[in-house]
């Protein structure tokens, strides 16, 4: 039955052809097994040898026969399959033809990169690995490596930044540690690239230092990019050590691939991005308290008495001390009045206020390459200059310079090198303030009342200099954010590696490597005098050094001996990383807009940390072969890492691994099953700590009686410490069907994170706030299922699909001794948990207090009632993710497209808790027009208001139903349950057209390539769950605490194209 259908499919999509001529049957088998070929394209070659959109043709049955009417004259016909080579076979003076097609292999002999840089045949691994198409990667590019992964690779959870430069996050398999990093490394060419998330300072409420200075990993020029491999979980980066444990991104960048003449290239990506959701606004009512507008000195009278409005009293509504600025005013029925900034006016609506704040930014990328050389001696070099902004005008203007040289020398017949150099200049002015902070102008504009005029408010200043018309609760313009509280900072980096490989014997060489990845970070931040909330600024200088060496020697050995190949390396290793960081800040400066530390009206504060940490390695592998059908893979580990105690700072991890391709062993030959293969792996993994978390150590603090101060921390160090452990199995299937033209790879895999380091709180007695124990118990489990297929393949037309499905269950089995619950993050009431038998990260804030029935509470006076303690409200951890891709090829001209889809988790949003406090937002409309005339109009007490907001499902305490109307914005009590929502979306990630100029016209242009795409990220939003304007994807932070947002951008689009042009 299954060959009939596929038999319907191919007839749909056949391109056959009729013309005068004579008629030609055939049958077209498999040369290994012969067994006939369904759907092979049989297309009529010109008398002149060629195929053309003109040519006539047809497919294979389900028997693999054909018949076909050719042209006279013709005198061959071209055979085509996937994953089978094509052959060309005369005609001339037959009636009938048999064809055998061999098989290319090239699914199943497809040689990749694995660990420590090793090429293997990818039907021999044990563990599970996927690619991503690097050109694609480059072509439709966000800017951050990172976030060009999303959608792309099952089991991989991408967490886009909160600002256009910031950091962005990629976990694999769930998140497996308490207090380190969960990311995976970046391994560049051999060398493991440091990638401390740029956000580790931010706040979720916002502070000092709450801005975002990206990831290093975004220096990476993915018009670069020759190739990406995804190594999940520690099975497959056993070899990379601790740092490892969270599994390996393997990105091997381009060497020359031309031998004969040099090799010019260009690459233009040019983007523009909008934000494409708002927040639904009401329009209906502006600001105002007790008749006043605005407690500013703009709105003063001579006398001090501030200007009356002449608007009816709504006393009660906005009473807090911050909430002048709530748009839970009067009306907005153009009345006359005194406006924000003195000057008269109408109380109206200014629906686009917010809109209008936003403008669209831009992304630029030039990158010109050029290649040259002999097989013998090599070279590549390539400078990318990009520039790009945000969509707040004067927000993160970012300008980078990248340069990168690829050496390839072939010294002797026996010794090669391999080196590679980048450096890389990036300048940054005004990156955004992140989440909560007061100095955040996008979470500011959150609660821009809706009868303000944009234009009002960029007369942020006066003429001496002081702040006008702040807004917020915390208060400032959003445009003296901009323009008086800034920042900049530069950032140098220089990465390089040599790889030198010697051949001692057949089968037996020997490599060294060495390696160095060095930055060089300087910012300043500055906050100008005047300021309503800062009156007297500051300033604040600080730098970021860091330099890490990789040294390693190995010996590698392959070698087949009849049925059995070996595969062998041992090696040693040393790392060490040195970092400074240094800061200088003042709290009070004398003149306004001189940026100079000298500019200080006190003594500066000054702080430095340095930090040293060296890890010793020798590791090893064995993999053994039999028949090519059969392998046995032994890997072994043992670090020494100079942050754990000297008793327990080595630690040993081995793996093991095997895999069985059961269609080679038992000679399986099927027009159905192509190729199949079982595997399984077991593997354990170490990682250790940061510096200085065994011994107390004290800072120097201020001066005492002319004395230095010195302090202690009041986290206590622990001289016991164990390396975190992770012990992981995997279990999975490769199946490969229809001549390979479909494929389908299933995983299973659990893993166990255990001696977890803690921060544990310590009572107060002790003199301590906080311990590092080991103590901690994680355990990820779950399935992952990529499924390929080539549906069509003609001359013509190519349609290639992917889909991608990973479901990830995590579990906290153990917290602390004695203590099940431990604070990951806290934001006000709203705090994300580790607690024992829960999913990792749960989130718990004040809820709706409810009866035994379930039903919702309020007091006698409609206020609703709010849990004394926390509650669970949800987890940031999500059922499951998936997504659907596909590639159309139609001659020169290539369709792609991705959807993302995430379905299930639970998110806060500050974001929302604040705007629906300001009452900005439409459903805070509802009842107000009846409680306006009731309360304001007519005079009539909460407690009568015959007309207002009524609760749909509020319940007294005595059980009976609260009738009663209240004040609209009563149903914004403040608890954090109504600010929770259903994490779930399906996005339109990418979308790509791309017209390749052909051969026949290239031939009579003086270059050698041309490509020209339109492209697209972040398209539509298809799905979701969260108010419109609120990304569901949205994140306060790249750490392990997930599931809040505050504060952050709304939804962004990108559009642009992409020129690729050689020489």
């Amino acid at each position: 039955m299954k060959n009939y259908f596929l038999f319907l499919f191919f007839l749909v999509i056949s391109v056959s052809g009729y013309a005068q001529g004579k008629r030609i049957t055939g049958k077209v088998t498999d040369a290994a097994d012969g067994m006939p070929i369904i759907g092979a394209t049989v297309v009529a070659v010109d008398p002149d040898g060629k195929t053309n959109a003109k040519s006539v043709g047809t497919i294979t049955d389900i028997n693999g026969t054909f018949t076909l009417n050719v042209p006279n004259g013709c005198q061959e016909l071209k055979f085509s399959y996937v994953g089978m080579e094509t052959k060309t076979a005369k005609i001339t003076g037959l009636t009938h033809i048999n064809v055998f097609l061999a098989s290319t292999a090239r699914a199943l002999d497809e040689v990749v990169v694995t660990a420590l840089g090793v090429t293997r045949e990818a039907k021999s691994l044990n563990y599970s690995r996927q690619s991503v198409n690097a050109e694609a990667l480059a072509e439709n590019s966000s800017g951050n490596l990172i976030s060009s992964l999303s959608g792309k690779v099952a089991g991989v959870t991408i967490t886009p930044p909160g600002t256009s430069n910031g950091s962005a996050r990629i976990v694999i398999r769930g998140t497996s540690s308490l207090t380190e990093n969960s990311q995976p490394v970046f391994v560049i060419d051999g060398m493991i690239i440091e990638n401390e998330p740029g956000d580790t300072s931010v706040t979720v409420d916002g502070g000092t230092g709450s801005t975002d200075l990206g990831n290093p990993v975004a220096d990476i020029n993915p018009d670069d990019i020759e190739s990406i491999e995804i190594l999940k979980g520690p099975n497959a980066a056993a070899l990379y050590g601790s740092r490892a444990a969270q599994g390996v991104v393997l990105v091997t960048t381009k060497r020359s691939s031309t031998f004969e003449k040099t090799k010019v290239s260009y690459s233009g990506n040019f983007q523009f991005e909008k934000v494409n959701q708002f927040l639904d606004y009401q329009n209906g009512w502006g600001t105002g308290e007790n008749s006043y507008l605005l407690d500013h000195k703009l709105t003063l009278q001579p006398n001090g008495n501030r200007l009356q409005t002449d608007l009816p009293n709504f006393s009660g509504y906005n009473s807090s001390a911050g909430a002048k600025l709530r748009s839970w005013g009067a009306p907005l029925w153009d009345q006359v009045i005194y406006g924000h900034d003195g000057v008269l006016t109408t109380h109206s609506s200014h629906p686009d206020n917010v809109k209008d704040f936003y403008e669209t930014a831009h992304r630029y990328t030039h990158t010109l390459a050029v290649e040259g050389g002999s097989k013998k001696n090599n070279y590549r070099v390539s400078y990318t200059r990009s520039k790009g902004n945000s969509v707040v005008h004067g927000i993160n203007e970012s300008f980078k310079d990248i340069f990168n040289l690829r050496l390839m020398n072939t010294i002797t017949k026996w010794m090669t090198l391999d080196s590679k150099m980048t450096y890389s200049h990036e300048k940054v002015d005004n990156r955004q303030y992140m989440n909560g902070s007061d100095k955040n102008p996008i979470y500011a504009f959150v609660t821009l009342p809706r009868s303000l005029s944009i234009d009002v408010l960029k007369h942020y200043k006066d003429e001496n200099g002081n702040e006008m018309i702040p807004i917020g609760e915390r208060g400032y313009n959003p445009y003296w954010n901009i323009y008086e509280n800034t920042n900049s900072d530069t950032r140098d980096r220089v990465s390089g590696s040599m790889n030198l490989e010697v051949k001692l014997l057949p089968g037996l060489k020997a490599v060294g490597k060495a390696g160095l990845d060095a930055y060089w970070w300087k910012g300043m931040e500055f906050f100008n005098l005047g300021a309503r909330s800062d009156v007297d600024g500051g300033m604040k200088n600080w730098i970021n050094n860091s330099t890490s060496t990789n040294f390693e020697a190995l010996l590698m050995y392959n070698k087949t001996f009849h049925k059995i190949s070996v595969n062998a390396i041992a090696g040693i290793s040393r790392y060490e990383r040195n970092s400074e960081k240094r800061t200088e800040s003042v709290n009070s400066i004398l003149v306004p807009d001189f940026k100079n530390i000298s500019n200080s009206n006190e003594y500066p504060s000054a702080t430095q940390l340095q930090s040293k940490k060296i890890i010793r390695s020798a590791y090893g592998s064995v993999s053994l072969g039999y028949n090519s059908y059969v392998y046995l893979d032994v890997t072994a580990r043992n670090d020494w890492s100079s942050t754990l105690p000297l008793d327990n700072c080595s630690y040993f991890y081995p793996s093991f691994g095997a895999t069985f391709i059961f269609t080679d062993a038992f000679k399986i030959k099927s027009p159905i099953l192509s190729f199949g293969k079982i595997r399984a792996s077991f593997a354990y993994a170490g990682s250790d700590t940061d510096p200085y978390r065994i011994n107390q150590t004290y800072k120097l603090g201020s001066i005492y009686n002319g004395s230095p101060l010195q302090t202690i921390s009041t986290t206590l160090n622990n001289d016991q410490l164990l390396p975190e452990r992770n012990r992981s199995l995997e279990l999975g299937a490769d199946l490969r069907f229809f001549h390979n033209r479909l494929g389908v790879d299933v995983t299973y895999y659990r893993s166990d994170a255990y001696d977890l380091i803690t921060k544990v709180a310590l009572p107060v007695p002790s003199g301590y706030s906080f311990k590092f124990l080991n103590t901690g118990h994680v355990r990820n489990q779950g399935w992952e299922v990529v499924l390929s297929a080539t549906p069509v393949k003609t001359k013509l037309f190519e349609w290639n699909a992917n889909i991608n499905w990973a479901r990830n269950r995590s579990k906290v089995i153990k917290v602390v001794d004695g203590n099940p619950n431990v604070q990951l993050l806290k934001s006000s009431n709203v705090s994300i948990m580790l607690e024992e038998g829960m999913p990792y990260g749960v989130i718990r804030g004040r809820a709706w207090k409810r009866d035994d029935q379930g039903r919702k509470l309020v007091d006698s006076s409609g206020k609703i009632l709010v849990t004394d303690n926390t509650q669970y409200l949800g987890c940031a951890e999500p059922k499951w993710t998936g997504s659907f891709g596909s590639n159309f090829r139609i001659q020169n001209f290539t369709v792609s497209f991705l959807f993302d889809a995430r379905i299930g988790g639970t998110l806060y949003s500050g974001t929302w808790n604040r705007a629906t406090t300001a009452g900005v937002v439409a459903e805070s409309a509802e009842g107000r027009e009846g409680y306006y005339l009731s309360n304001v109009i007519y005079g009539e007490s909460s407690a009568k208001a015959t007309s207002g907001y009524q609760y749909p499902d509020a319940y007294f305490e005595d059980g009976t139903p609260c009738l009663l109307f209240v004040k609209p914005n009563n149903r914004y009590a403040s608890f954090d349950e109504r600010s929770v929502f259903d994490a779930s979306y399906i996005k339109f990630r990418e979308l790509s057209v791309a017209y390749s100029l052909p051969k026949s016209i290239l031939k009579k242009l003086p270059i050698s390539g041309l490509r020209l795409a339109v492209v697209g990220r972040n398209l539509a939003i298809l799905h979701q769950n969260t108010p419109k304007g609120i990304d569901p994807e949205a994140s306060s932070s790249s750490g392990n605490a997930q599931g809040i947002e505050y504060g952050g951008m709304p939804p962004v689009s990108s559009v642009g194209f992409d020129i690729k042009l050689t020489f």
